[in-house]
């Protein structure tokens, strides 16, 4: 217990609210879609949580000189059974650490598919509103995306232009952790106590077993 390096662990929640798979212009842009299987659809915001470009952009928020190879070894994204809820936990040394680690990580997940978003919005606004110039109109019908007119999907592009990825969002930040989490000291003075009886007994077995004095007349006999 003296010797192992204490840690302490905290984290933040995300809040994963698929888009629709009815709608085509939001799908197209690579959002978290929606599917038969809740607990597949948190599963993958998981997986787009913790991963490397995250962790730099989170390196880079937080600016301890950690790289983003030792932060995300140090976070680890779950979801939270039954629920919409990713947990974004972080392993520190110290409390405030592993507060800052959490929280630093979340919103970068946030802001890094945001980003994605929106290179894809400007990569293709442009030429819709091209189209639209061109036709002079607001009816003519966008190909390849489900029936939705040009007008309606230069619409809806610049709403999610103007705010953050709508599938995620921190909903709660991490608190500061008021004790460790490992080691645990009285599980870990219990266990060894138990081990080094059993060790002890086991030994001294071994021992009278092993021994080729004698020491009774039995055993003279």
């Amino acid at each position: 217990v003296l010797a192992a390096s204490k840690t302490y662990e905290t984290g933040a929640n995300i809040l994963v609210t698929p888009v629709s798979s009815s709608d085509p212009v939001a799908i197209s842009l690579g959002l978290l879609r929606e599917s038969s299987d809740p607990t597949r659809d948190v599963q993958t915001a998981s997986q787009l949580i913790a991963n490397i470009d995250v962790a730099e952009r989170a390196a880079r928020q937080l600016n301890d000189g950690k790289s983003p190879e030792a932060l995300l070894g140090s976070v680890k994204a779950e979801p939270v059974a039954n629920s919409n809820i990713v947990a974004v936990i972080a392993s520190e040394g110290s409390a405030v650490e592993a507060q800052e680690v959490a929280n630093a990580f979340a919103a970068a997940a946030v802001a890094e598919r945001t980003k994605q978003m929106h290179e894809e919005i400007e990569e293709r606004l442009p030429r819709l509103e091209a189209i639209a110039a061109e036709n002079q109109g607001p009816g003519v019908e966008a190909p390849d995306e489900g029936g939705v007119s040009v007008a309606g999907e230069i619409a809806e592009l610049q709403a999610l232009e103007a705010g953050p990825d709508p599938t995620l969002r921190v909903q709660t930040k991490a608190s500061l952790p008021t004790g460790q989490s490992s080691p645990k000291k009285k599980l870990s003075i219990i266990a060894g106590i138990i081990a080094g009886l059993i060790i002890g007994i086991g030994g001294a077995f071994a021992l009278q077993v092993l021994d080729p004095r004698l020491r009774r007349e039995s055993q003279l006999r």
